[in-house]
């Protein structure tokens, strides 16, 4: 008997080492945690890789900030909301607000595609956010030099 228990035990720790390496943590977590500047619109499925318009250096930009708070600006609108990152690469962001200046342009598009985000990919220097299987949002670290 103590040899089935010796055994079991033996079986369920070496599952446990096993399964935990599944889901290992995003070392790449922390880069997220910036502000980023929207560069294209990208369709991976047609091949577009569209800038966004009106483009100004002081909108479309978003700020991931570590308490899962982001704020940031569409075409005309200060936005705020809230983030949750799942599995290390899906990303849900809710708690919408805005302030409420008619949209320009690809406005509405950035806020939409934002609140539809479903996963994301970062690195160092490029965040994509995306919003479908083949569409996602492009983004830059930002650099304004008036700030």
């Amino acid at each position: 008997m103590q040899k089935v228990t010796l055994f079991l035990i033996s079986a369920l720790i070496l599952a446990t080492v096993s399964f935990s390496g599944c889901n290992k943590p995003n070392p790449n977590i922390d880069l997220l945690y910036k502000k980023w500047k929207l560069v294209a619109f990208v369709n991976e499925s047609d091949g577009t890789n569209r800038p966004p318009q009106p483009d100004s250096p002081n909108n479309y930009w978003i700020e991931f900030k570590t308490d899962n708070t982001l704020t940031g600006v569409s075409s005309t609108n200060a936005l705020t909301g809230t983030f949750d990152i799942r599995n290390n690469s899906t990303i849900s962001i809710s708690s919408w607000g805005s302030t409420d200046i008619n949209e320009l342009f690809d406005g509405e598009l950035f806020i939409e595609s934002l609140c539809s985000s479903q996963h994301f990919s970062v690195t160092a220097t490029e965040l994509k956010l995306f919003y479908s299987d083949t569409e996602y949002l492009l983004f830059n670290i930002y650099q304004n030099e008036t700030e």
